[in-house]
């Protein structure tokens, strides 16, 4: 039986888990920046009377985008989305890899559709050198690149998991990951 889960080695799953983790270690980097920049701006406003006036457009338009999106296709990988398994134990092996198969390939084409969406937008503030109207003039594009990053990554990943369910589909083998594993 594969687990998913304990594919954790490097030279097995290849270039994807590269990206993926040091996408990952960038979010985590946001996190920190994320914080800092609050202490920063608590310490400015109360302590010396003199707030800082682009924290929110940096942590809302930024920090908290990289933080979701570049952390998604890792936390597919390493099974901490939500998953809801209270039949899986008595369904046959290929109901449960049918199942994950139709469901990956859902999946894949939404974030595929949210991928050219702002891939669209994307473009469109780079070749545009759009703006944010708040105090401090951020470029829009950079928000639009993050998404494209997290989403990208995620359709691959969830297209691996495609292949490896109808793999195990195929072979009859039991594939299904499940929360508590």
């Amino acid at each position: 039986m594969t687990d998913i889960k304990k594919e954790k080695n490097p030279a097995k799953i290849g270039v994807l888990y590269i990206f993926e983790r040091g996408l990952c270690a960038v979010s985590a980097m946001s996190v920190f920046v994320l914080m800092m920049i609050v202490v920063i701006a608590v310490f400015m406003r109360y302590f010396l009377d003199s707030p800082l006036n682009w924290t929110h457009s940096i942590i809302s338009s930024y920090l908290i985008v990289a933080v979701f999106y570049l952390a998604i296709a890792d936390g597919l990988r390493i099974n901490t989305h939500i998953a809801i398994d209270v039949f899986q134990p008595y369904l046959p092996k290929f109901v449960i890899n049918g199942g994950m198969v139709v469901g990956y390939i859902m999946a894949a084409i939404l974030m595929g559709l949210i991928l050219w969406k702002y891939l669209e937008r994307f473009l469109a503030s780079w070749t545009n050198n759009e703006i944010i109207s708040m105090t401090v003039p951020w470029p829009t594009w950079v928000t639009y690149l993050l998404v494209c990053l997290g989403c990208f990554f995620m359709v691959l990943r969830c297209l691996m998991r495609v292949l490896a369910y109808t793999k195990a589909l195929i072979n009859g083998d039991s594939l299904a990951v499940t929360p508590s594993q």
